[in-house]
Formats: C-alpha cells, structure tokens, sequence
C-alpha cells in the first residue's frame, strides 16, 4: 500500500523500544486487509514500512503473535459511537498479550461503489458490524436496501471488484475508495463527525516504555460497600487519573465482574505507589500495560 506517513522523532525512538534491530520490516498482524483502518492505525503507528498479516477474525491475530509469525498486533478496542469491543478484552485477557500502544484515529465513512455503478443499481450495502453501528442514523434513512454485515469494510470493497457487483455499494474508509479504485457515492455517512476508534497495540512480551504515561489494568473486587471507591481514592490520592473504567461479566460467574480500568499519570512514582494500593485492595489483578497515550490522528495516509 502506497504510503506517505510522517514518522516524527517519537515515533522513531518508540519504535526503537519496541523492535529489535535485527528486525527490518516489522510484521504487524490485523482483523482485515490491507486498506482497512486496522492497517492505517498499523501504520500510523509504525511507520510505512510494515508488513502486514491479513486476519479474518480478532483472535487469529492474536494467535498470529502466538506463534511468532507476527511481531505484534493491532486490534480496535473502542469507538466513540459504538462503544467497547467486549469481547476483544477477553481475547487479550486469554492471549495474555501485552499493550504496548494506542492509537486514537478519526474514522470517516463513505459510501462506496463500482465507478460504473449508479444509486438506482444500489440494492445492498455491506460493511463490517461496527463501522454500521457507526452510520445507523444514515442508514435507517434509507429505503428498499438491505444492510449486510460482513468480516471487514475493505474486505466488502474487494468482493465488490473483484466480482463486479454493480447491485451493491460498501461503507468504508477513503483509503479504500483510492485502494480499490471506487468511487464514492455519498460522503461521510458517519453519526458524528468526530467519530474516533482507539486502537490497541499489543506484544507477546512486555516492554520497558520510557515516558510511559498511562496504564491498562484489570481486577475483581468483591460486593461489600465502598469496595470501588476504595480503589478509586487511592488513584485520586496519588494524583493517578482513571480516563476510562468499565465492567465485563466473568463468562460462566453470574454476578460476577471484571473491572477494566485505565490509567494516566505524570509522576511516575505516584503511579508505582498507587499501584501498590490497588494490588491489595483487590483480587486477580492484572497490568495489562503501560505505554505511552495515544494522539488523535485522522485515517489519512
């Protein structure tokens, strides 16, 4: 994928931290293909020259680090209009794979279609799950279509070629449009123009982040009173801010939850103090990794 992205100086010493020297091209696994914003994220964060390992689900990219033949794995966590991918904080919690980075990038979708193609041949419009949740309003304007969920929008894109389907139009991302050569048949059909995903990136191993400035956590408490706010004061007492907490039902454990928690802080000693609190406050604890935050970028290559 041709690529013009500005690797500044941070990006270059993070990625010195991150990759051995004895590793040339990064391999960088991914839900998708190629095009998809799980490959602009990817790039975003490693600079152009990556290669990338196409996956047809979330866990075959973790299980693609696994087994070493890939570096690392970028994966989608949250969307401002959609919300928190559940399910991939169970794959990371099973895989045991380290965060080791963010990014933040703003997500504009479009209509796509065959540059032949006409809204009177539309029938169908395909794309992944999440990036329809994320144009619902738009498409429940529309009328005598049918909305096809899908593995991944540039996926859609490449079916929609490669088999000349003239009837049906994607929603997905300009990279794709320029990608695949389609045209765009109705621009920015996205809920909120600022509609951002936050991406993981995450490591079989962990990685000592120089500057590191947030955190990833998990834990359980137990249900007697203030347990929570327990936790959440010794963070506020140690000048640690909670940007993000959220609960997850154990899978097989009514009534039992997960706390997932994210941190960020600019005294790094604090931050070890409350770290300390939190440990004994709670049970199976987990650090999920400290990295450094993420920037908000657009999906521009």
């Amino acid at each position: 994928m041709c690529s013009a992205v500005l690797v500044t100086a941070a990006t270059l010493t993070l990625k010195r931290q991150l990759i051995p020297t004895s590793v040339t091209v990064p391999r960088i696994a991914i839900q998708g293909i190629e095009s998809s914003f799980h490959d602009v994220a990817a790039r975003k964060f490693f600079g152009p020259d990556v290669a990338i390992i196409p996956c047809a689900t979330f866990r075959q990219s973790c299980e693609k680090v696994l087994e070493g033949s890939a570096d690392f794995c970028v994966m989608a966590i949250e969307n401002s209009i959609a919300g928190s991918i559940l399910t991939n904080y169970n794959i990371i919690h099973e895989a045991r794979l380290r965060i080791v980075g963010e990014v933040y990038m703003q997500i504009a979708l479009h209509v796509l279609a065959l540059p032949n193609a006409s809204w009177s041949q539309i029938t169908e419009i395909h794309s992944h799950p999440m990036a329809l949740r994320q144009c619902e309003d738009y498409l429940l304007s529309l009328r005598g279509i049918r909305i096809v969920a899908q593995n991944d929008t540039a996926e859609c894109a490449r079916i929609l070629v490669n088999q000349q389907l003239n009837h049906v139009a994607v929603v997905a991302g300009p990279q794709t449009a320029q990608y695949f050569g389609l045209k765009i048949l109705q621009h920015h059909v996205e809920t909120h123009r600022r509609n951002y995903t936050r991406f993981l990136i995450l490591s079989h191993h962990a990685h000592e982040i120089a500057d590191a400035n947030k955190a990833s956590i998990s834990f359980q408490l137990d249900h007697s009173p203030q347990s929570l706010k327990r936790i959440v004061d010794a963070f506020s007492q140690h000048e640690v801010a909670i940007s993000k907490i959220q609960s997850v039902p154990i899978i097989g454990q009514p009534d039992q939850y997960t706390f997932l928690v994210d941190l960020e802080w600019t005294d790094q000693q604090a931050f070890s103090q409350a770290m300390a609190v939190a440990v004994r406050q709670t049970f199976s604890f987990s650090l999920l990794g400290t990295y450094r935050k993420g920037t908000l970028t657009n999906a521009l290559l």
